[in-house]
């Protein structure tokens, strides 16, 4: 595996992981803003990084 496929597969594994919490945070009912699905949907690689350094 070269060094490209290893972080491609990394940040699509971040990807998922923040789509799932988001969807998370939006079923448990706690404080939600909807941008952050304009977010995902417009920068599906950077916008995991972003959602994640906003978080914690």
């Amino acid at each position: 595996m070269t060094a490209l496929s290893f972080v491609l597969v990394l940040i699509c594994i971040l990807s998922i992981w923040a789509t799932v919490d988001l969807f998370r945070e939006i079923r448990k009912g706690d404080k939600f803003e909807l941008w952050w699905v304009f977010v995902f949907l417009l920068f599906p690689f950077v916008g995991p990084l972003i959602y994640f350094q906003y978080k914690y």
